[in-house]
């Protein structure tokens, strides 16, 4: 059964967002609220890629409920969005390597929610030549950041983004996934949830956001 969507009919465009295919590399912590998120928006196209199953100390900060535990994250995510949202995603079990296939498509977001630099370097080099819409995000304890690269955020901003994901520099202070929880984990999606719309309906994007739950007015914003 398809969702009712009347009551955002004038707020979000269903019929554009079904033009739409969003790729979710991470089904923890933000892809799994991620994934949710848009298909309750009405999105139907969603693509979801993982490797682990679901633990007990998943449960409070991510999208899973206590009858997932022990389940595969790939399958666990598919049953929540074809129980709350009749959609059925496709879901890629399995590790992301240098040899494994990713459909680049027209009219697609590759998002990566990995919790490490070293899976997140391995999908930005799958999916950088191709100039598809591209975010990733990153968590740990308060403090949460977001980045987008696309065809209008330049070259200049990509080899930026790029030097982020450089293995041999220090790695940030922002420790990815330690002690994550439920409050800035879905504060964070709905604002990456909003650059994705942002995306699809050609309006002003923020592609790169760095804050704190417990301090937002201290945020940096870059915006095109």
């Amino acid at each position: 059964m398809a969702l009712n969507l009347s009551k955002q009919a004038l707020l979000i465009n269903e019929t554009q967002l079904r033009q739409w295919t969003v790729h979710i590399f991470g089904l923890g912590s933000i892809g799994s609220h991620l994934g949710r998120a848009l298909a309750k928006s009405g999105f139907v196209n969603i693509v979801g890629y993982d490797f682990d199953i679901v633990e007990e100390d998943n449960i409070p900060a991510q999208a899973y409920s206590l009858k997932h535990i022990d389940m595969k994250k790939t399958e666990a995510f598919k049953q929540i969005l074809e129980e709350e949202c009749g959609v059925t995603p496709v879901v890629v079990d399995g590790k992301i390597d240098e040899g494994t296939n990713i459909n680049i498509e027209q009219n697609a977001i590759y998002f990566c929610a990995f919790d490490s630099i070293p899976a997140r370097k391995l999908v930005w080099d799958k999916v950088k030549g191709y100039n598809v819409p591209y975010g990733e995000s990153r968590i740990g304890r308060f403090d949460y950041r977001y980045y987008f690269v696309t065809e209008k955020t330049g070259d200049k901003w990509k080899e930026e983004y790029e030097g982020l994901l450089d293995l041999s520099q220090p790695i940030s202070d922002l420790m990815c996934g330690e002690k994550c929880s439920f409050g800035p984990n879905t504060d964070l999606v709905s604002r990456i949830l909003r650059q994705i719309l942002n995306i699809l309906e050609g309006k002003e994007l923020t592609y790169l956001f760095i804050s704190n739950w417990q301090t937002p007015d201290e945020s940096i914003k870059r915006v095109i």
